[in-house]
């Protein structure tokens, strides 16, 4: 599985009934009032491609968010079927929704996308205070 054919960071995207991904405000940089801060809301946006030969099969999609030190402050996993019938290269959108996302310092983290435990594609953002005007 070709795992992302791309990934970003956006505050808002969906899927129309006729297959078409819309993303609006793709982003890799927070601006933080103060901390610690809380995220309102992101959405992390995949689309991932399955090969022929994984037609008929069950893929194991987890999804990390660390911090700069390499400390796992997420984790989700969903399972992703790859119908026996899907055309060759299939594609499959994911929107991920993320509210109130904690962030207890500035810096760099990262979102790592793991398929069956092995790491394909990172999504790097950073978090930054709020410059105030003197």
């Amino acid at each position: 599985m070709k795992v992302p054919l791309f990934a970003v960071l956006a505050d808002y995207a969906n899927v129309t009934n006729d297959g078409k991904l819309n993303i609006m405000g793709i982003f890799d940089v927070i601006h933080a009032p103060s901390f610690p801060a809380i995220y309102p809301q992101m959405r992390l946006v995949l689309r991932l491609q399955g090969s022929p030969a994984e037609r008929g099969s069950l893929k194991s999609i987890e999804i990390k968010m660390l911090d700069a030190d390499g400390k796992q402050l997420l984790q989700f996993a969903t399972t992703l079927s790859i119908p026996e019938a899907a055309p060759l290269n299939p594609e499959f959108p994911q929107i991920i929704e993320l509210q109130g996302i904690p962030f207890t310092h500035p810096g760099a983290y990262e979102f790592s996308i793991l398929v069956n435990g092995e790491e394909k594609a990172t999504v790097p953002f950073t978090v930054v205070p709020v410059e105030t005007a003197a």
